[in-house]
């Protein structure tokens, strides 16, 4: 069985998980008061949603989903894109503002760019609702 597959993705498909990712990140915002702009499909940039409000700068968000649980208990939420073999097959995002995260438990996670310098591969969802202040 795919692990990534489990809990609220389990029965989907790989896009449809994806696609449940994008959707649970619209709602988020939204629910904040933000305007989601979703990326034209296939577009290959390193963010999936921009999010504006009237009159402050646009937000870029990179947007995740995870089924690993890792040892601790917590699900690790992969940082890069495409195969693990060699820093050659794979893309590291970079050029995003918010990370959001989507778990199996359907638990949601928002990190700055900032706060995750130090992770290279991947970052664990934190314990306690995830909200970063002022969004």
């Amino acid at each position: 069985m795919n692990k990534g597959l489990v809990g609220i993705f389990e029965g989907n498909t790989k896009n449809q998980k994806t696609q449940m990712g994008v959707c649970s990140a619209q709602l988020y915002f939204t629910q904040r008061g933000y305007i989601c702009h979703p990326t034209p499909p296939d577009c290959q940039c390193d963010w999936d949603i921009v999010i504006a409000k009237p009159f402050e700068e646009p937000l870029k968000v990179q947007i995740k989903t995870t089924g690993n649980r890792v040892s601790c208990g917590a699900y690790a939420v992969g940082l890069k894109d495409g195969g693990y073999v060699d820093d050659v097959c794979v893309k590291v995002p970079k050029d995003y503002d918010l990370l959001f995260g989507l778990d199996a438990d359907g638990n949601e996670c928002v990190w700055t760019k900032d706060e995750l310098k130090e992770h290279k591969h991947s970052v664990h969802m934190k314990t306690s609702l995830a909200r970063i202040e002022g969004l």
